[in-house]
Order: C-alpha cells, then structure tokens, then sequence
C-alpha cells in the first residue's frame, strides 16, 4: 500500500494531530498512539512527501523491538464538520474527495462501521478520507 501524504495542516493546530500532519511541537499534539516526529534533517518514517522546513509530524512510532510486527492503523479522528483545508488520513469529516489531502478519497460508506485502513469507528453519518488504495 502506498504510504499517506505529508500535509502541513497549521503550524499551531488547536487539536490532535493524526498520521503524517504537521506541525507538531510534542506527542501531546498528536492522537493517542503516534508520535511527533522532529527529526528535522531526516525524511518523515511512514509517510510520502517532502518535509517543510523545520516542520514535525505525526508518525507512528518505530516498534522497538526486533521482532517484526504490523503496524497499528491510525485512528479515526473528527476534526471537525467543515474543517476548510484538506483533511488527513482517517480525519473526518469529510463530503467528497476534494474535502482530503493529495493520494487520499472520500469513504463515504451507507453504513456506520470500520473504514478501511483505520481503526476504530468513527462517528455515526460522519465520512473519513481513507488512502486511495483502500478505497473500495
């Protein structure tokens, strides 16, 4: 599966953060489970793009042990119901595919459940940009 964008969603965000947003002073500025990365002279791990200059992303952490492991999936997070500028993967909510960042789609599903590639459930009549490659 290709990996989800970079998207600079504001450099002082008033909410969490999820997979591959910037910009991110600490994990406190991310959801529940990922990590800020600050390491700015490095590419972002996990996610496809170009950093911007002295910007840190959401990331999910590096397993640190040796034994391989499936990362987990990022989860569901409502950003809001008109957020104005282009959501990240597994943000809602959205109303077409032009409400999410670059190389992501619209989940527009008729019923309240998983969303592909996510975890969690979301919110009910909510609708969350998912990678393009798990949409079905």
């Amino acid at each position: 599966a290709p990996l989800p964008p970079l998207v600079n969603v504001s450099p002082n965000p008033g909410f969490a953060l999820s997979v591959c947003q910037g910009n991110c002073s600490s994990d406190a500025d991310c959801v529940t489970g990922l990590a800020c990365d600050d390491e700015y002279d490095q590419p972002v791990s996990g996610c496809s793009g170009s950093r911007s200059t002295n910007w840190a992303y959401c990331v999910i952490p590096l397993a640190t042990t040796t034994t391989t492991t499936t990362a987990p999936l990022p989860p569901l997070v409502d950003v809001e119901d008109e957020p104005g500028y282009p959501l990240g993967l597994c943000q809602g909510d959205c109303d077409s595919d032009a409400d999410c960042a670059s190389g992501l789609k619209c989940y527009q599903p008729e019923a309240y459940g998983p969303k592909p590639g996510c975890s969690g459930l979301g919110t009910i009549d909510w609708d969350y940009c998912v990678l393009a490659s798990n949409h079905p």
